[in-house]
């Protein structure tokens, strides 16, 4: 709990040192990509989370954040993006497939 509180409050710090004041939301995901490569997924979140507000209609970035709620066990959250995504770009079939998990897992 901790981990991901400091996490929280230290990822805007992390992020405007390695690009500066004005990151895009781009950089954002690209850095976000590392992250979740080394699976350190509180960071990406973080970061995710920064981009969605540079950016709030990038489908892309939304569904980087829910798979990356998914895989740390965030699931109301990730459950919530995969359904804004659906909205946003109705056919979004990995998103109706991971709605689907859940329903399965309920």
């Amino acid at each position: 709990m901790w981990r991901h509180l400091c996490i929280a409050v230290l990822a805007p710090l992390l992020v405007s040192q390695i690009f500066g004041a004005e990151a895009t939301a781009r950089e954002l995901l690209a850095e976000a990509e590392t992250r979740i490569t080394a699976e350190h997924f509180a960071e990406a979140d973080a970061i995710l989370s920064q981009a969605r507000k540079l950016d709030p209609r990038n489908v892309e970035i939304i569904y980087r954040l829910a798979s990356v709620r998914f895989r740390d066990r965030k699931l109301a959250a990730a459950r919530s993006d995969f359904a804004e995504i659906l909205k946003l770009a109705p056919p979004a079939w990995y998103s109706r497939y991971f709605l689907g998990r859940f329903r399965t897992a309920v």
